[in-house]
């Protein structure tokens, strides 16, 4: 394991660039390579001042004098051989001379070996274009030439219904509201984002890792917690990240923040159970609640985190976070439905579990565990009394009832983001909307409405 880890250390400051030249015809080379060969064609790219040729920069350290007395080559020398190698490649037969006239939004300089053509030529009563082929550049025109633009209007697919989804999670009913062309592009179209290659342990990883450890803890000690509750979750962590077998450097990084929430959270549960008086009743329960739409049959799906049981024989219902920004307020209002819509499926025994079943719900929370400047956090839904509590379980039910049959409907387009100040916190089909393009239209027809 020490072996391992110094290797991949030294390993992992060594860059080993790809392999090219590989393709038959095609060669992708420096100015020093591209002394070596011979081509039918040559294409010279980056005819940019600060790229050919290269900007020698400023020495902080060694002034061109200083440079001079330790024998170490002027900084302009690199001038010089940019110039002796265009010169070179441009005396072949048939050379193309490429730039980005833009780079990064901002428009850039021509190399000054362009300029000095262009002096030259015009000097002669030419211009630099007078070296284009017609037939080539004819050929340019016809390629970026567009007649007509037409920008594309925002999606709204409108699929038959016996193809839109009959089972949906609990968390797909949010995109549901807030993006339904994602659940068309994800459930309808079984578009589905592909892994990143190597793909670097992410917020995912770390939410596993805790909901994982934070279950098994919990089990282990359901009633009374050990004196070292601190060090036995640590320990549990420990375990955990060891099955993973990647990226220690990256759970290097993250461990302070999980031994600064280890310990907001072992003196959190204390007082949640010694307080509270709540008891651990279930942990990752899964759950189904079937509707009977107009159209169709439907299925929501559910995995509680957790749901304890309170003095008064209720249930709370708890939901561990490793992030941040989540709303009491939007929760009663509806806009993040989980939690709500987890106490629904509870109050309608969608759970399998026996001991869950025929209870009401007293709480709804979200436990935020960052491990940063502040380790944790609690979101609760503001709830005075049984009765406002009870109202937002009926607002949400009424409210999914509703959606579920507007989208059980044929008639019932699976628009792209329909309200602007609602949308996902996180969207693998943007680029699929192409939202740019026609949000920019509606800017401009708000501006219109409003002139």
């Amino acid at each position: 394991k020490t072996y391992l880890g110094i290797l991949s250390h030294f390993m992992s400051g060594i860059t080993v660039r790809p392999k090219y030249g590989t393709h038959p015809r095609l060669k992708i080379l420096g100015q020093l390579e591209a002394r070596l060969i011979h081509a039918d064609t040559i294409i010279l790219g980056g005819l940019n001042e600060g790229s050919w040729p290269p900007d020698p920069g400023h020495d902080p350290w060694m002034s061109r004098p200083m440079r001079q007395k330790f024998g170490l080559p002027d900084p302009d020398r690199t001038i010089g051989l940019a110039a002796h190698d265009f010169i070179q490649a441009l005396c072949n037969k048939d050379v193309i001379l490429t730039r980005s006239k833009n780079i990064d939004s901002v428009a850039s300089v021509p190399s000054r070996w362009l300029q000095r053509m262009d002096t030259v030529l015009q000097a002669s009563g030419n211009s630099i274009t007078s070296l284009c082929m017609p037939d080539k550049e004819a050929l340019l025109h016809i390629l970026d030439h567009q007649d007509e633009y037409e920008p594309s209007p925002r999606p709204a697919p409108c699929p038959p219904i016996e193809a839109r989804p009959k089972r949906l999670s609990v968390t797909k009913i949010e995109t549901l509201m807030k993006d339904p062309y994602a659940i068309y592009a994800r459930h309808i179209l079984g578009l589905e984002k592909l892994e990143e290659l190597e793909k670097p342990l992410g917020a995912m990883e770390k939410g596993n890792l805790l909901h994982d450890v934070l279950e098994k803890f919990v089990k282990e000690y359901p009633n009374k917690l050990p004196e070292n509750s601190i060090s036995v979750l640590r320990e549990y962590a420990e375990n955990h990240i060891l099955t993973y077998n990647e990226d220690p450097e990256t759970w290097s990084f993250w461990w302070p923040r999980f031994e600064n929430l280890c310990n907001w959270y072992i003196s959190h549960e204390k007082n949640w159970r010694e307080n509270f008086k709540a008891r651990p009743l279930s942990l990752e329960t899964k759950g189904i609640l079937e509707f009977d739409l107009e159209n169709t049959k439907f299925i929501l799906s559910g995995i509680a985190d957790r749901i304890d049981l309170m003095p008064d024989s209720t249930c709370a219902v708890i939901d561990y976070k490793t992030g941040s920004g989540f709303s009491s307020t939007k929760m009663a209002s509806g806009d993040t439905p989980q939690l709500p819509l987890e106490a629904v499926m509870l109050e309608f025994n969608a759970f399998a579990e026996q001991g869950i079943r025929n209870k009401k719900t007293s709480y709804l929370a979200y436990w935020s565990l960052t491990g940063g400047k502040e380790a944790g956090k609690i979101t609760a839904l503001p709830s005075r009394n049984e009765k406002d509590l009870s109202a937002v379980l009926d607002n949400t039910y009424s409210g999914l009832k509703n959606l579920l049959e507007t989208f059980s409907s044929g008639n019932t387009p699976y628009i792209c983001l329909p309200r602007s100040h609602a949308t996902p916190r996180f969207n693998d089909y943007e680029h699929l909307e192409r939202i740019k393009e026609w949000a920019a239209l509606d800017d401009e027809d708000a501006g219109n409405e409003a002139a």
